[in-house]
């Protein structure tokens, strides 16, 4: 029996790993976890009651329709409202404009999709801004791209010039 005491030992250590495994697992994993798949089912309805901040083209278009007509009829038709402007959460609270919308008239915004790079199919619209610029006379030679050179001539709404 002496030189079983080491078998022992282990075996009442695995014995308490076990059941502190089991504790642990009773009170610390939520009860509605795996209830409908491997997650917990009540974060469905505590994300459900946060407000919403983001919005569709449709919540945009409800009070400014000229501007969706012109982006559904343009080559942004695809696009979301909120990469330009902000969150809608950030013009509007529970159906109501209580601020101005934001927008963001910077080149880097527009160049993000439109700068001319190798990895980009031929058939999206790229441009090289300062040959772009020069070549509409915008800027001469040498002299630097604006922070709203885009928009000075381009609708975002409907990009055409």
């Amino acid at each position: 029996m002496e030189h079983t005491k080491h078998i022992w030992r282990a075996g009442l250590i695995l014995i308490a790993a076990a059941i502190g495994g089991i504790c642990f697992q009773h009170f610390m994993v939520p009860k509605s976890f795996g209830e409908k798949g491997f997650y917990r089912h009540d974060a469905l309805a505590e994300y459900m009651a946060l407000p919403l901040v983001h919005g569709d083209t449709g919540s945009c278009a409800a009070c400014h329709q000229k501007n969706a007509d012109a982006k559904a009829a343009g080559k942004h038709a695809g696009l979301s409202c909120e990469p330009c402007h902000a969150p809608l959460s950030a013009h509007v609270k529970d159906n109501e404009k209580y601020a101005d919308m934001p927008v963001n008239k910077n080149k880097s915004l527009c160049l993000n999709c439109h700068l001319k790079l190798r990895a980009r199919p031929e058939s999206h619209p790229q441009i090289d801004p300062v040959e772009h610029l020069v070549a509409s006379g915008s800027i001469s030679a040498g002299e630097a791209v604006p922070e709203e050179a885009c928009i000075g001539c381009h609708d975002p709404h409907s990009p055409k010039v």
